[in-house]
C-alpha cells in the first residue's frame, strides 16, 4: 500500500497483510484494520504510531470508525461470531465488548453514536428489534414506533454530531430521526427492488441532505 499526496508525490509505502479496512483518524493517522483483529496506526510518512489487537482469535465481518468529542478517533468491529467490540481511542486502545444478545443472529444494521458527554452508544437492529448498548451496560430494547413492518433495516448512518440519524430499509425507504429517535421525515426511493442491496455508501451532506452512491460514477442527493 502507498500513501501519496494529491499531486502524486509518494509519502510512504506500507506492507499490509490480511487487510480488512483502511480509515483516517481525525488527527491524520492511517488506521489499518486486519481481518483477524490486528490494528496498526501509522502517520502519513509510514511511521508506526500504535498497534493493538481487538481480541485474540477473531475474524472481522464489519467495522466502523467514529469520532469522539475530545478529538479522539474510535473503532468498533463486528466479528463473524456476531460479537461487537470497540475501542474509544485508537491511540490509547482499551478494547471492550458489549454483552451478547443472540449469538446465532447478526445485526442487519449497526453503527456508533457519540454525544457531548463523551459517552458512545452502539445502536443495532436484529430482526424487528432495535437495541442500544453502552460500555458496561447491557443492551436495552428500544420502543421504536416508526419501524417498518416488512423487510429489514440495512444501514444506520448518523450525521457528524449524531443529531440526525438515517435508517435505510430494504423497501427503499430512508427514515430520518433526531437524537431522541423521534421521526422527522421519510423518503422513498423509486424503482428500488425489495431484494436489492440498494444502500451502498450512504453519507450525510451537512445536516440537511444525504448522498447515495447509485453506481461507481453516479451520486444521488436526497434532501
Amino acid at each position: 500500500m502507498t500513501v501519496e499526496t494529491c499531486a502524486g508525490r509518494l509519502l510512504s509505502s506500507i506492507r499490509v497483510p490480511n487487510l480488512h479496512a483502511l480509515y483516517w483518524s481525525r488527527c491524520h493517522r492511517l488506521i489499518v484494520v486486519g481481518t483477524r483483529g490486528r490494528v496498526l496506526v501509522y502517520d502519513p510518512l509510514g511511521k508506526l504510531r500504535n498497534h493493538f489487537s481487538i481480541e485474540q482469535e477473531i475474524s472481522i465481518a464489519e467495522s466502523r470508525i467514529f469520532y469522539g468529542t475530545a478529538g479522539n478517533t474510535g473503532l468498533a468491529i463486528l466479528t463473524e461470531t456476531n460479537r461487537i467490540f470497540a475501542v474509544n481511542s485508537v491511540m490509547e486502545a482499551v478494547p471492550w465488548r458489549i454483552p451478547d444478545i443472540y449469538r446465532c443472529s447478526r445485526p442487519t444494521a449497526w453503527n456508533i453514536l457519540t454525544s457531548h458527554s463523551a459517552q458512545m452508544t452502539v445502536l443495532f437492529v436484529m430482526g424487528d428489534n432495535f437495541y442500544a448498548a453502552m460500555q458496561g451496560v447491557a443492551p436495552q430494547a428500544l420502543n421504536v414506533l416508526w419501524k417498518l413492518p416488512d423487510g429489514e433495516y440495512r444501514e444506520i448512518v448518523p450525521n457528524w454530531n449524531c443529531t440526525r440519524i438515517a435508517f435505510a430499509h430494504s423497501s427503499g425507504t430512508v427514515q430520518i430521526v433526531d437524537s431522541d429517535f423521534s421521526l422527522l421525515s421519510s423518503v422513498t426511493i423509486a424503482n428500488m427492488s425489495p431484494t436489492s442491496s440498494f444502500i451502498t455508501g450512504i453519507l450525510w451532506c451537512g445536516n440537511e441532505a444525504l448522498a447515495r452512491r447509485r453506481s461507481r460514477t453516479s451520486l444521488q442527493i436526497i434532501s
